[in-house]
């Protein structure tokens, strides 16, 4: 018995070890990200204010990640600290993915497919070197889905348990995970088997535990203002599915290549797979697509990481049915090879690609640190761009953000004897050039210093801007 095992764990513990190394290779190596920054700066507040804060900041998710993540948040840890939870995360994930495709294939090969995709792919491996909740989000989905479909075979009473735990707690880590509850309810309303009615019990109980949390949302927060994100078009849909399979960072030139081959592939793999996977695919991913055409635009590519897992899950189930069939044996093995290849390209993209460096707030801190005093005011619009800054700059002077420019803001700006303006001017989400030209029309006498046109993004650049008041 021990004997047959040995080679299923082996192939695991080889995918999990390759997963590891490919997630924790330059970890640390780009800057926290306005998102990320904004999470430890809420998470690193004492537990009785995290929901004060949230609401201050206009923060509109749901508390669990803030409030797991404030024991290393509060010991302002490094980035690679903040983001190894995340990798951890993944590779859970991928333990999952593997055994999933095991309950519905009973197959070592598709478990090891799946799994090879899941360890080369660029898109799950984006999400888990950030600190944020997504990673862990798409544990829980994969982690319920297997719960469900394994409870329908083996009727383990403890399963329902852990699932209506796995479900609260999703329904706290982000509101995406409606759409794992609506899965779960299709494959048990589609189950022939007759013990359903627990798994039922399992997804209305954390309906009912999350309300507290939407009273709460309605009374104390602020609802969204989706109006500033653009709508999908039909060319986002073969863009996400690319995204999914080949990665999200390509050149113009291999962008069309990928998406081309992403939606063949993705609609072939999806019509071999078995039922539970396809309802698995399609209820988010249409899900995310019909909502974002109406007035809650939720469109980000960023979302459909929670489809990650069942791409891989779908893929392994298709690629073990193509090595039966001698005939299309070559051209899959091709198809590997150029997946494969486009996904270690887009982590190549995104690694190395100079663009990031419009976003390097751990220079522009650096040079802000070397360069200010405590006689100096750092202004930073739009507001919600200052997280970066509090979690890199070590300098003494004062920071201030701002989204417009008040009397308050002009009688604390007069005070000092010097004014720095980090911004980001073409940001899509705001007037920032209007804001960067009021801020240069009231108190510029003399630009001592800029930096960052030339060497940044064109499209998000940060800029560092000192006048002299």
């Amino acid at each position: 018995m021990i004997k047959k095992h040995i080679p299923a764990v082996f192939c695991l513990s080889a995918l999990i070890l390759a997963a590891l190394i490919f997630r924790i290779y330059s970890l640390d190596y780009k800057s926290l990200s306005v998102d990320e920054a904004a999470l430890w700066l809420i998470s690193s507040r004492p537990l009785n204010q995290i929901l004060p804060f949230m609401r201050e900041c206009h923060e509109v998710h749901p508390p669990l990640y803030f409030f797991l993540t404030h024991p290393i948040s509060i010991s302002y840890c490094s980035e690679f600290v903040l983001r190894i939870f995340s990798v951890l995360f993944s590779i859970i994930a991928l333990v999952f993915i593997y055994k999933t495709v095991m309950i519905l294939t009973e197959n070592k090969t598709a478990a090891n497919t799946a799994g090879l995709f899941f360890v080369a792919s660029s898109f799950e491996r984006i999400s888990a070197q950030e600190f944020r909740m997504y990673s862990l989000l798409a544990l829980f989905f994969i982690l319920s889905f297997f719960l469900t479909i394994s409870y329908l075979k083996q009727n383990n009473k403890l399963y329902p348990v852990i699932l209506t735990i796995i479900n609260t707690a999703g329904l706290y880590l982000h509101y995406l995970y409606v759409f794992s509850l609506i899965i779960q309810i299709i494959i048990l309303l589609r189950s022939a088997s007759g013990s359903k009615k627990n798994l039922l019990i399992t997804t209305l109980l954390p309906a009912i535990f999350f309300l507290p949390w939407i009273l709460y949302f309605f009374n104390c927060c602020h609802l969204q203002d989706f109006s500033l994100r653009a709508s999908p078009t039909l060319l986002d849909l073969p863009k996400t599915l690319s995204a999914l399979l080949c990665g999200p960072c390509h050149s113009h030139l291999t962008e069309p290549i990928c998406m081309i081959l992403s939606a063949v592939t993705i609609i072939w793999v999806i019509m071999k797979s078995p039922e539970e996977l396809k309802i698995a695919f399609l209820i988010p991913f249409t899900g995310i697509f019909l909502l974002s055409t109406t007035g809650i635009n939720i469109f980000e590519i960023k979302y459909f990481i929670i489809l990650s897992p069942f791409i891989c899950c779908s893929l392994g189930v298709a690629g073990d049915f193509i090595l039966t069939h001698n005939a299309a044996k070559k051209a899959a093995v091709v198809c590997l090879i150029i997946i494969i290849s486009a996904n270690i390209l887009s982590t190549y993209n995104y690694i190395f690609s100079p663009a990031w460096e419009g976003q390097n707030w751990r220079k522009i801190c650096k040079e802000a640190d070397q360069r200010s005093s405590k006689n100096d005011i750092i202004v930073v619009h739009p507001s919600m761009m200052a997280a970066p800054v509090y979690y890199y700059y070590n300098g003494k002077a004062f920071i201030r953000p701002a989204d417009t420019i008040t009397p308050e803001l002009i009688r604390e700006i007069s005070e000092f004897q010097n004014l720095w303006v980090i911004s980001t001017p073409l940001h899509p989400f705001a007037m920032r050039k209007k804001l960067t030209e009021d801020m240069n029309s009231l108190f510029i006498k003399k630009k001592e210093y800029e930096t960052g046109r030339e060497s940044y993004s064109a499209i998000d650049y940060i800029t560092l801007i000192k006048y002299e008041i």
